[in-house]
């Protein structure tokens, strides 16, 4: 938690990636990454800027065995700045989710989708409020068939309380 006219606060997490099979052995499952309220500021009639992501895992390779499942992305952000000790005059936020690749595929191993991706941003604040969410899928894994990406969703939700008085 920072205080002053200005903070900012950034956050990444990225998901490991599987590792890949040989021989007839499966690719390792890329890892999830889940993030919420992983960003927080405090200012007295600052500016207040928070970025968050969060980004799956891709999966491993995998020859003659199953190719590993992609990681999903998730980031979430829910922040109330009116109920704060004091408040920022302007709220900027960027939150991004994606999904890792999928596994590919080789000698008749097929490739796995690529990961699911969600990212959420709740953002209430007394004057100028920017908040962005962004997701992207991951992609399918390669092989001689074809894998789809993976699916997305975003949610975002912007409040401004005007002041009473003058």
């Amino acid at each position: 938690l920072f205080r002053s006219n200005y903070a900012e606060a950034d956050a990444l997490q990225v998901g490991g990636s599987g590792g890949v099979g040989f021989g007839g052995a499966s690719g390792g499952a890329g890892a999830a990454s889940f993030m919420k309220n992983a960003v927080s500021g405090l200012t007295d009639g600052g500016a207040l800027y928070l970025q968050q992501a969060a980004h799956g895992g891709n999966g491993g390779a995998s020859s003659g065995g199953k190719a590993g499942a992609a990681g999903s992305g998730t980031s979430a952000l829910i922040l109330d700045d009116t109920l704060s000790a004091t408040q920022s005059n302007f709220i900027t936020t960027d939150i991004s989710a994606s999904g890792g690749d999928g596994g590919s595929g080789v000698q008749g191993t097929a490739g796995t989708a690529g990961g699911a991706a969600t990212a959420t941003s709740r953002v209430t604040g007394l004057d100028s409020v920017d908040s962005e969410a962004y997701s992207y899928d991951g992609d399918g894994g390669t092989s001689k068939t074809a894998a789809s990406g993976g699916a997305v969703e975003v949610e975002r939700v912007l409040a401004r309380i005007d002041r009473e008085g003058g």
